[in-house]
């Protein structure tokens, strides 16, 4: 079965902290107690702020705009305001009001003088001010001066807000008092600064304005002198205020009055033509406004009309012919001659009026084209006296520019007011602000514990041996068919583990070669494996002490069982069964200097031992040997099951050479102590040679310390089934 998981294993983190816990919290402890005492020694420190506003509004006594303007409520304003009081004009104008320049908290040139740096700064950089070598009092003044300024504002910070407009000064000290006294003296002089920027502006242009304006009048006087030269020169001397000359004055009234003797002319002409018109076509002139005015006219038609009402009334009682009827029709006719006769006096005084007015335009028309004439020889001069005027003019216009702002400016210098003020004085601060005990421990707390995980995490990574089952499989690709935990030294005394497994028969040890032995029969059913091998990678494994177990479980369970111990170079077998030592052994059987049955030992639990009593010289030549063959044919035939204990693989070749005789082969690995890498090694020989392998057997497992690599492994639930075993 497998678990696989592409994303982290919680239960595997879990489990590494928990095996790794002491050591976690060791290094954490240590870490600890060191960041502790080292901020124990650090020197407290003191922030105190006080806040300026930037000033959006102010008080407008006059309206006169400033030689420097207002500064806008924006943002970037509020920012440049804020490097501002950083600058070395106001930070130099504090160490000049409260002689920080004698204070040794900025100075460390008077710290070294003093006998160190009194724990503000590391010994090696105090070393650095208390150089032998001698300064000169003009080197000694700038490098305070330097230094000092460089102290300050490492302890002077700004902060803006633009939504606000305003800014927090914060200063830092190892004196409380101090900091709040320089934080307020920062403030005063950033908003005296800004008014000394004003007045010094205002100062610089009043003294601009009089140069110019003393320039300007002189320039002024010499464009109007030169006016008034050209005007007399040129005989053009002003008839009125407007600057007119007294021949323009008559040109102008001149043509005026033609126009009026023109406009005149031709009304006259046209009513006289009118009248000619009408009299012409014998039509009614009482129309014509000179005959509607005449009162002879007027006093005819009266007539006119008296002798119509006559000749109407007489004409009702008499008939046409009647004498009183022709006398008035006679009359009536001698007041149409007269009538007719006055029309035509009109007429002719109508035509005499033309003529007259026709005299008189006449008369303008020359009087005018004289007088232009004249004038038009002053054009030239007028054209040179219009330029010399319009210099003046503009100069003057200018000077009177100049003078007007040089008079506000003049007014202004007493109405200067900075653009930020104070609203919040700092106060003496009541706790210190560095270090931050609380942050700085629990920042070194954290650090601490990240230190011990990371070094739990570094073991971690840099273990290379198996502790769990699952580990054997994914490394070795290998089914781990049974895990052996360590036997206890504590409860099995001087016992070896195949004399614990004798005496114990329930424990938890000889339950797990009962398992291994079930797994191997399970492996094949048909056909369960008779001869088994045990090897390992490298020596000092348990492989034959696994082997003997195993064999030892399988004759106490009635089986008729062999040992062969065929670890040539470091036999065991006849030591871990506590077995005499013989005088023959495998090599001398097999050199057929004895018999099988004087080289067999035997084992009070029933179990035959084949031991290994001298080496030989090429002992991968005899295990491979016909006889060697010949004598495991026999023990197949003589024995249920056959246990060999072979050498490691990777340090000799001869279990290569056994493994081609058996029907399986069990790997054993030791618990937190193989190195993955050996094991892999050696299980690529079985692979690579085609040697027969059943599985990997997980020896000597500490069950209650397995429990801590994680879920899964029979370790992990010992504490909920020990119960069932006796030890």
């Amino acid at each position: 079965m497998e678990d696989a998981s592409d994303g982290i294993d919680i239960h595997a983190l879990i489990a590494m902290f928990r095996r790794r816990i002491w050591l976690v919290l060791g290094i954490a402890a240590v870490l600890f107690v060191c960041a502790f005492l080292v901020l124990q020694t650090l020197t407290p420190r003191f922030t105190a702020s006080t806040v300026v506003m930037i000033e959006t509004r102010r008080e407008q006594v006059v309206d006169i705009e400033s030689v420097l303007s207002d500064l806008a409520p924006k943002g970037g304003v509020v920012n440049t305001q804020a490097a501002l009081i950083k600058s070395k004009s106001v930070v130099t104008r504090v160490i000049d009001k409260l002689g920080l320049e004698d204070d040794p908290e900025f100075n460390p040139l008077l710290r070294s003088e003093q006998g160190g740096a009194g724990g503000l700064l590391p010994h090696w950089l105090t070393g650095l001010f208390s150089s032998p070598k001698t300064l000169s009092p003009e080197e000694r003044e700038r490098v305070e001066s330097e230094t000092v300024f460089r102290s300050v504002l490492a302890a002077l910070e700004t902060s803006p807000n633009s939504s606000t407009l305003s800014i927090e000064i914060a200063f830092t000290s190892t004196d409380r008092e101090k900091a709040a006294r320089i934080a307020n003296a920062v403030a005063e002089a950033y908003v005296l600064d800004q008014l000394e920027a004003k007045f010094e502006a205002t100062r610089r242009a009043n003294e601009w304005l009089t140069e110019r304006l003393s320039e300007l009048r002189t320039q002024l006087d010499e464009a109007e002198r030169a006016v008034e030269i050209f005007r007399t020169e040129n005989d053009l001397v002003s008839a009125n205020t407007d600057g007119g000359t007294l021949n323009e004055q008559q040109l102008s009234e001149l043509n005026s009055q033609l126009i009026l003797a023109r406009a005149e002319r031709a009304a006259k002409q046209a009513r006289y033509d009118r009248l000619q018109e009408i009299m012409k076509r014998g039509g009614n002139v009482d129309a014509i406004g000179e005959v509607l005015s005449s009162p002879v006219i007027t006093g005819l038609r009266q007539q006119q009309a008296e002798l119509a009402r006559r000749q109407a009334e007489l004409s009702s009682r008499y008939g046409p012919r009647h004498p009183e009827i022709l006398k008035v029709q006679a009359e009536q006719r001698d007041l149409g001659r007269e009538i007719s006769q006055e029309i035509g006096r009109i007429a002719d005084g109508m035509r005499n009026e033309v003529d007259v007015a026709a005299t008189r335009e006449r008369s303008l028309q020359e009087s005018l084209e004289g007088l232009t004439k004249r004038a038009s020889g002053d054009n030239q001069a007028f054209v040179q006296l219009r330029a010399l005027e319009r210099d003046a003019a503009a100069t003057r216009t200018l000077y009177e520019s100049f003078l007007t702002r040089f008079r506000q400016t003049s007014e202004q210098q007493d109405l200067l007011t900075p653009d930020a003020r104070v609203i919040s004085e700092a106060s003496i601060p009541t706790a210190p602000s560095e270090p931050k005990m609380n942050i700085l421990l629990a920042g070194a707390l954290i650090a601490a514990l990240g230190a011990g995980l990371g070094c739990a995490v570094l073991l971690e990574l840099l273990d290379d041996t198996f502790h769990t089952t699952t580990q054997v499989e994914e490394t070795l690709g290998v089914a781990n068919l049974g895990v052996v935990p360590l036997v206890d030294r504590a409860t099995a005394g001087r016992d070896q583990p195949q004399e614990f497994l004798q005496k114990k028969p329930l424990s938890s040890y000889a339950e797990a070669f009962r398992g291994l032995r079930t797994a191997l029969a399970l492996s094949n059913v048909d056909k369960p494996p008779q001869v088994v091998l045990f090897t390992s990678s490298l020596p000092g494994e348990g492989k034959t002490t696994a082997a003997a177990s195993f064999a030892l479980a399988a004759s106490k369970a009635g089986s008729k069982v062999v040992l062969v111990d065929c670890d040539l170079r470091r036999p065991k077998a006849v030591e871990a069964l506590k077995l005499k030592k013989p005088e023959a052994g495998l090599v001398e059987y097999l050199a057929q200097q004895t018999s099988l049955d004087d080289v067999l030992l035997h084992h009070e639990s029933g179990l035959d031992v084949i031991p290994i009593v001298a080496g030989t010289a090429n002992p991968t030549e005899l295990l491979g040997s016909q006889h060697m063959k010949d004598l495991m044919a026999h023990l197949r035939r003589t024995y249920d099951l056959v246990v060999i204990d072979s050498a490691p693989v990777l340090p000799v070749s001869d279990t290569r050479q056994l493994a081609k005789l058996v029907d399986t082969t069990l790997f054993v690995v030791q618990w937190n102590k193989t190195p993955k890498a050996a094991a892999k090694n050696a299980i690529r020989e079985f692979f690579t040679f085609g040697l027969p392998l059943a599985g990997v057997v997980l020896a000597q497992v500490d069950l209650s310390q397995q429990k801590k690599y994680g879920y899964g492994d029979g370790g992990y639930y010992y504490s909920s089934y020990s119960s069932y075993h006796s030890n």
